[in-house]
């Protein structure tokens, strides 16, 4: 059943999302084509910079309309990318509210499954949107290096040396923790949001600025235990930092992370479960 929701979750928030995600990749494209056509009227085809100004826009003075063209589409490029993580939010935060919190949650809490598989369903579909658009954003900036020509000059200029140094960098112990700690720090950001929303949700009347309250709660009783155990153990980070245990210094923050994830999906479901006020 959890992967019925999953499917059901994914297949809701998708009407919305790959529109965003598509026009995010297409704007970069199309800045990185105006780019390059304004390289060619800047420099011309033979010139041997014709690849590397990307951003030439800023010595473009005798075609007015192009420049303006450009830098119309730098801002829409800079708007989107910031569009696509604040919407990605919100829709996550919506669908959480009015499937589970508002009228269709009359439906949802009567079907044959488990509150935590409810929640769970939500928070991994979050999840695999949350990849998709990061992997977006970085599709879109490759469509921008390959139509403007800049990633072509990029790779002329690299050497097997350069690559197989930052093949290595990539595949280090201390990058992949920080991407697990980045994915782990974005459930339990998720996460947050649920239990907000689920404490908001108790009150009869002004609940989303309760759920606001109990964010901001949550946020400043969370730094202050952090802060606390931090202090505790200062003896313990100072010897690590002095070490260079960069290593155990992330793995320290993923436990945490993780702590407050698990306190906050059992918040969010016992509430869900055993307080829940759909009035």
């Amino acid at each position: 059943m959890l992967g019925k929701l999953i499917k059901y979750e994914f297949k809701s928030m998708s009407r919305v999302m790959w529109f965003l995600y598509g026009g995010l990749i297409i704007i970069g494209a199309l800045l990185g084509l105006f780019l390059r056509i304004q390289s060619h009227v800047n420099s011309g085809p033979d010139d041997v910079n014709y690849y590397s100004p990307l951003f030439s826009m800023l010595e473009t003075a005798d075609n007015p309309v192009l420049r303006i063209v450009v830098t119309a589409l730098v801002a829409i490029y800079v708007l989107m990318m910031w569009a696509v993580g604040i919407m990605t939010v919100i829709i996550i935060i919506t669908r959480f509210n009015r499937n589970l919190l508002g009228g269709e949650g009359y439906l949802m809490h009567t079907l044959p499954v488990k509150t935590h598989n409810l929640v769970l369903s939500k928070c991994i579909v979050s999840i695999i949107w949350m990849t998709i658009g990061a992997l977006a954003g970085v599709l879109s900036a490759i469509m921008l290096g390959l139509t403007s020509g800049a990633l072509q000059f990029i790779l002329k200029e690299l050497t097997p040396e350069m690559i197989k140094e930052m093949l290595q960098i990539l595949a280090s112990s201390e990058v992949v923790l920080f991407v697990i700690l980045m994915i782990v720090g974005g459930i339990t950001s998720i996460l947050t949001f649920y239990v907000s929303m689920a404490i908001g949700n108790l009150a009869n009347k002004n609940k989303f600025l309760i759920a606001v309250l109990a964010y901001v709660g949550i946020q400043i009783v969370a730094t202050i235990i952090i802060s606390i155990i931090t202090v505790a153990g200062g003896s313990l980070i100072e010897m690590l930092i002095e070490e260079g245990s960069f290593n155990k210094i992330i793995i320290y923050q993923i436990v945490q992370q993780i702590i407050m994830g698990i306190a906050f999906f059992a918040g969010t479901t016992y509430i869900l479960k055993n307080k829940l006020n759909l009035a």
